[in-house]
């Protein structure tokens, strides 16, 4: 529990191989979901090796969280708009050309896009989470993107 009385859960990667990707494919997951009673915070990561210029992510299974809102991480440093919807529908990009800087280094943590706020609708006992993702990089080329499952602990 943390100094603000959130339950953090994080994930445990069956092994502990470093993520491998394509050249220029990004990998993007769910770094923690942070719980008190109902309510949760879904901090997204990406390790980019290139700008992003927009992101549309939806979390799957889409029955489990309802969200509020979205914000912060290296998203809100750059003032992107952000936006979402409650069936977890989650938006990202500048209208005046902003983009998401390469990541630093390969540390999920390190490298959060923003944070979904919400709340646990349905109780569930270990489920994968995953976000079905559009990516797009400068001039609206899609970026390949490998998204990283999220074992969630429930409730």
């Amino acid at each position: 529990v943390s100094e603000n009385g959130l339950k953090s859960t994080k994930v445990n990667p069956p092994s502990s191989k470093a993520v491998t990707t394509l050249p220029n494919q990004v990998a993007l997951g769910i770094e923690s979901i942070l719980e008190r009673n109902d309510k949760v915070e879904i901090n997204v990561y990406a390790l980019n090796s290139q700008p992003i210029a927009g992101v549309q992510l939806e979390i799957n299974p889409a029955d489990i969280f309802k969200i509020d809102s979205i914000g912060g991480g290296r998203c809100g440093d750059i003032d992107f708009t952000l936006r979402s919807n409650p069936k977890g529908l989650m938006l990202g990009f500048s209208m005046s050309g902003n983009m998401v800087p390469v990541s630093k280094n390969q540390i999920p943590a390190d490298n959060i896009l923003f944070t979904a706020y919400g709340q646990v609708i349905k109780n569930v006992k270990s489920k994968m989470v995953s976000l079905e993702s559009t990516l797009a990089g400068k001039g609206g080329v899609k970026i390949d993107v490998l998204s990283i499952p999220y074992e969630w602990n429930g409730k």
